[in-house]
């Protein structure tokens, strides 16, 4: 077989989508478990299990949940279908972090991508086929990174090109102005051609199978790919650059108004992701915020008496961590970059902290028909020598996004001892507490616009200190249901 292989298609420049860094459940069983212990990283196990029970119930061997802390916007009900679609887009394509946390890993299209080109499906070793199928290989990788440089240095052209002349599209603009993109297109189908026909040759029908499916994936234009930016078809969906932030990038609290749209939404076209049934829920969800009905997607209590949770409920080891450092209480002070921890004493059964939902619910989300399950299924474990980690910890395809876990105007209350409220409702309305947290909930704090401290209600009769219902639009990413990929049950 060759030694040489094409090179991974790498995904197109999608400006706002970036990548950063056997358990089955017996719910009645965990029910009957142990009160959680007095830390704090106990009381947001338990009330990440809660909802997680409620919104998604039992999970089967091959499932794990990464639970993302209440505090990520995700715009699915914008007047805009492609601002929807970028959300879906990024929820989607992000694959998560191998644990109990939600953080962005990689990106499935452009791992997905890199793993076509490395199945081994074995082949000739005849010389006469060998040695022009690996020349064949070189070319195909000279021509498609040659491709790529282009396709990005084209793409930063008609941003610039298109502030001068607002209607201008990119398929215009290639066309007029950067013929350039065209030739190395051309160049690389030729090389693709080239090496194809050796390759069948060489690898058999098996060869035709995966290659059908990178052509799903092609990035040229015209070429009928989901990584093809400029032009619809049948496995691309239309989004925008810079209408909404990416899900997981950056912590934009419940309530808060996306980042303004610049002054050029560009429109461009990203790999298809698919969301059941989401806009049929909101609307009930928006009616039970018009009936007042703020509890109705759920009443989560935590304190030292709530049920017990580790993360083997999540679909991790039960050794698995995940920090959450000051999660309870905290304050700032004016000018202050970083909080102070509020001293509370979560042993005492008095001091609790309930959330409720007007809305909570989990929604299917998978790729569309550019992604071809079999193919993982057959070939996860049959890949060149020296290919990348795609599987289990650290692989780049450990995770694959399966179901949303979505919740819509909190409340917040915080119910204390009277000790502990006189301390707390004093340290939370000094002056120079220019912000608080309750929970994974900040107020008043200058980067959010999620509310105000003065929004917040204190009753010195009840001992309770309250927040919301936060009346939004915005929907809030609370976790994603991930498939371990490449038998990692």
């Amino acid at each position: 077989m060759p030694t040489t292989q094409p090179a991974a298609r790498a995904a197109v420049p999608y400006g706002h989508a970036k990548a950063p860094t056997a358990l089955s459940r017996n719910l009645s069983a965990m029910a009957s478990a142990p009160p959680v212990d007095s830390n704090t990283d106990a009381l947001w196990r338990s009330l990440n299990g809660q909802i997680m029970n409620q919104a998604v119930g039992e999970l089967n061997p091959s499932q794990a949940v990464c639970m993302a802390g209440q505090t990520l916007f995700v715009d699915l009900v914008n007047p805009n279908a492609n601002v929807i679609n970028a959300n879906i887009f990024n929820i989607g394509n992000t694959i998560p972090a191998w644990g109990p946390g939600y953080a962005a890993y990689s990106q499935l299209a452009t791992a997905y991508s890199i793993f076509l080109s490395n199945i081994n499906l074995g082949g000739s070793t005849d010389p006469n086929i060998v040695g022009p199928l690996n020349t064949a290989a070189e070319n195909l990788n000279a021509a498609q990174s040659n491709f790529l440089t282009v396709q990005t240095n084209c793409y930063n052209a008609f941003v610039t090109a298109q502030k001068f002349n607002p209607n201008l599209t990119l398929p215009q603009f290639i066309q007029t102005s950067y013929p350039t993109y065209l030739q190395a297109q051309a160049a690389m189908v030729g090389a693709q051609s080239a090496y194809d026909a050796l390759a069948t040759k060489a690898y058999g029908a098996g060869y035709q199978v995966i290659q059908a499916d990178k052509n799903k994936m092609s990035p040229a234009m015209g070429g009928g790919g989901c990584l093809d930016f400029t032009t619809a078809n049948a496995f691309n969906m239309p989004t925008v650059s810079g209408a909404t932030a990416p899900a997981g990038s950056t912590p934009v609290l419940p309530g808060a108004a996306p980042p303004p749209t610049p002054p050029t939404a560009l429109p461009y076209y990203v790999p298809s992701f698919n969301l059941a049934a989401f806009t049929t829920q909101y609307t009930q969800w928006q009616n039970n915020s018009i009936n007042k009905a703020f509890n109705a997607g759920g009443s989560f209590t935590v304190s030292s008496k709530s049920q017990s949770y580790d993360y083997s409920s999540m679909g991790w080891s039960a050794q698995a961590e995940f920090s959450y450092s000051n999660f309870f209480t905290r304050v700032s002070g004016q000018g202050s970059a970083s909080a102070s921890e509020v001293d509370i004493d979560w042993s005492d059964s008095s001091n609790s902290l309930q959330v409720d939902f007007t809305g909570l619910g989990a929604f299917n989300i998978g790729p569309g028909q550019w992604y071809d399950a079999a193919a993982v299924a057959s070939y996860y474990d049959k890949l060149l020598p020296g290919a990348p980690t795609f599987f289990g910890n650290g692989g780049s395809m450990a995770l694959l996004p399966t179901r949303i876990i979505v919740g819509f105007e909190p409340t917040i209350t915080l119910s204390l001892s009277n000790a502990a409220y006189s301390s707390v409702a004093k340290t939370f309305q000094a002056q120079a507490s220019t912000s608080v947290g309750i929970g994974p909930f900040s107020f008043g704090a200058s980067y959010s616009n999620y509310s105000d401290k003065q929004s917040m209600s204190y009753n010195e009769a009840s001992c309770k200190i309250t927040a919301g219902p936060v009346m939004s639009s915005l929907p809030i990413l609370l976790g994603v249901v991930c498939t371990k990929l490449g038998n990692q049950t």
